[in-house]
């Protein structure tokens, strides 16, 4: 009496597909945390950066074209 391996090999493409769909799942999870966490951390550099009022003194940077000249 022969077997029939279809059923097997039926089986072993689910139990594949299922652990790949979970790896591929916790894999994009990781990244979106990740990003999310960069992005909102750059987010906040840039804005405390890149305001648009002005100094006259204590620029974080000196070069930006808002920037008050120092008096002398």
């Amino acid at each position: 009496m022969k077997k029939k391996s279809s059923g097997q090999a039926v089986v072993e493409y689910l139990i594949f597909f299922t652990m790949m769909s979970i790896i591929s799942f916790n894999l994009v999870r990781a990244i979106h945390g990740f990003l999310a966490s960069n992005i909102s951390g750059l987010a906040v550099v840039l804005s405390r950066q890149l305001k648009t009022g002005v100094c006259k003194n204590n620029c974080f940077f000196d070069l930006y074209k808002n920037s008050i000249p120092d008096e002398e």
